[in-house]
């Protein structure tokens, strides 16, 4: 008795590009789940696999998108490059590329400060563990 496979369009980050830069490709992957196709797909290559998010989306599809799919990735140039210098001259950037948008809102970008305030700082009593290292202990 065979597993019921289904088939599935998995959108991966794939990388080569750039720390912060990423290419949207489509797999076609066959398997029972959702998640276990988001699995299958992590493990292609050119596919960001440092990201916690490199999976951006998963849908079931039909047999013929599936085989739709196969062929347009077959086709697809970025997918053929053999060696990462390739894709400077494969990919357009304006067209393919996106960049990675970086949430840094959870850290306090804190002023930077001139070394006569922080000394008189340090002389009021305030921030005695960042600046024990310029003055010393006492």
């Amino acid at each position: 008795m065979t597993p019921n496979k289904k088939y599935f369009k998995v959108t991966a980050k794939c990388g080569h590009v750039g720390k912060n830069n990423y290419v949207p490709i489509n797999f076609a992957v066959r398997a029972e789940t959702a998640s276990e196709a988001s699995q299958i797909a992590k493990r292609f290559p050119r596919v960001k696999k440092q990201l916690w998010d490199s999976i951006i989306a998963c849908v079931q599809i039909s047999k013929k998108e599936y085989k739709e799919l196969l062929k347009t990735n077959r086709e697809d140039p970025y997918l053929q490059c053999k060696c990462a210098r390739d894709h400077s001259f494969v990919l357009n950037e304006a067209e393919r590329i996106v960049r990675i948008q970086k949430d840094n809102s959870h850290r306090k970008a804190e002023e930077v400060k001139n070394m006569k305030y922080r000394k008189f700082m340090y002389d009021l009593g305030g921030r005695r563990n960042s600046l024990s290292l310029c003055y010393g202990e006492d």
